[in-house]
């Protein structure tokens, strides 16, 4: 907090007044405040989708975790993925529509996401690449996760 002036001993309240522009500053909410209100809003909605989400689509297979969501949250997937839009990444169920009629794709996925990699979706991430995922999850939860994606329904 700035001082109206240089503090003296005999007056050494005045090191808490505030000056006239951080008074007047002060009333308002700084932008870094707003910010992280929209923010914390945000997080909030993608709580509720996912909650709704997990109500409505995912089955309960994981005994760790309880749902396909939590296993993706604990695994790392949704820092980059959302089930019904882009993030980083693309949307899973877009991923889902992309690949619903190719053969042999679960595999095709499943060492995608275990080795990471890039190219099949740069008009969506801008080039940024998936990093490996292989030595941070079980090969049976990644197969587990592909298999959750691929039975999304196509927006």
């Amino acid at each position: 907090m700035a001082a109206t002036g240089p503090v003296s001993a005999a007056n050494p309240s005045q090191a808490l007044t505030p000056s006239p522009q951080v008074a007047a500053n002060a009333s308002s909410s700084p932008p870094a405040i707003a910010n992280a209100t929209k923010h914390e809003k945000e997080s909030k909605d993608d709580d509720e989708e996912y909650e709704d989400l997990n109500a409505e689509k995912a089955k309960p297979l994981d005994p760790r975790t309880g749902s396909m969501l939590a296993l993706a949250k604990q695994s790392g997937c949704l820092a980059c993925h959302k089930v019904e839009r882009k993030l980083v990444g693309p949307a899973w169920s877009d991923v889902a529509q992309r690949y619903k009629n190719e053969p042999n794709i679960r595999s095709k996925l499943v060492e995608k996401v275990s080795r990471g990699g890039g190219g099949n979706w740069t008009e969506v991430t801008g080039g940024v690449r998936m990093p490996p995922y292989g030595e941070k999850v079980s090969h049976e939860d990644i197969e587990t996760l592909v298999d959750f994606i691929l039975s999304l329904p196509p927006q």
